[in-house]
């Protein structure tokens, strides 16, 4: 699908400059330009949500290909397209796009299964069969619905999911996810935000757990002088506050 929307982007392009200059598509060019660069300096080049930069002037050019397709077969058959004729071109661009259709489709078929998410129960169980995720993060955080646990925020380094689906608000203005990414200025000021903050719970992902032991020694002074080990299973370690 992604290589249907650059062709078409590319053509689109072409055909708009060919025959007169606009404005609006050198524009559009022009952040792809700015965009790409952007992308590949990245140290996590080609993650999924870099593609959001360029999705935006990617599908404005990709559009500009129907009018010019549609005026370019009425001229070689030089006359009008009939009616059937725009279908047959209108079905042809659907399933250049069928996967992204079909993505859709079944989402929407999920959530018919389970009364279209009328009630929070069921929107909660149409949530766990979005994904693996929804999954880890709801087995993760049932308990935190009990009585016995101990109210107030809690640190999760791992998915937001998990502040969610526990109800439990974020108790530092930097959150956990993507801790892999940020400086280590960044990590001076996430340790004085818990240090103030007192979350009741910290929750360590699985795959930050080497992470922290290897390059954030203060976290994990931090961690074992004030919290003890909860519970652990595969996904990941719970912390309780002292």
């Amino acid at each position: 699908t992604s290589s249907a929307v650059f062709a078409l982007a590319l053509f689109g392009t072409m055909a708009a400059l060919s025959r007169r200059f606009n404005p609006l598509v050198m524009s559009l060019v022009l952040v792809l330009v700015a965009a790409v660069p952007v992308v590949l300096i990245q140290r996590w080049s080609w993650w999924s949500y870099h593609m959001l930069l360029i999705a935006v002037p990617l599908s404005v050019l990709a559009s500009l290909t129907w009018p010019v397709t549609v005026q370019k077969v009425a001229v070689r058959l030089n006359r009008p397209l009939t009616t059937r004729e725009k279908w047959v071109a209108l079905l042809v661009a659907l399933a250049m796009f069928l996967p992204v259709i079909a993505h859709g489709t079944n989402a929407y078929l999920r959530l018919a299964s389970h009364r279209l998410g009328i009630t929070p129960e069921d929107r909660a169980a149409a949530r766990l069969e979005t994904g693996r995720a929804y999954e880890v993060a709801a087995a993760e955080t049932n308990w935190l619905h009990q009585e016995a646990a101990r109210l107030g925020p809690i640190f999760v380094a791992g998915d937001p999911l998990f502040h969610t689906l526990s109800g439990r608000p974020m108790c530092t203005a930097i959150h956990g996810w993507s801790l892999e990414l940020i400086t280590p200025h960044l990590w001076e000021v996430l340790l004085d935000q818990l240090s103030v903050a007192h979350p009741v719970y910290v929750y360590i992902d699985q795959s930050y757990a080497d992470l922290i032991d290897q390059q954030l020694p203060a976290f994990r002074r931090w961690l074992t002088r004030d919290y003890f080990e909860l519970r652990h299973s595969a996904n990941g370690t719970w912390y309780e506050k002292k």
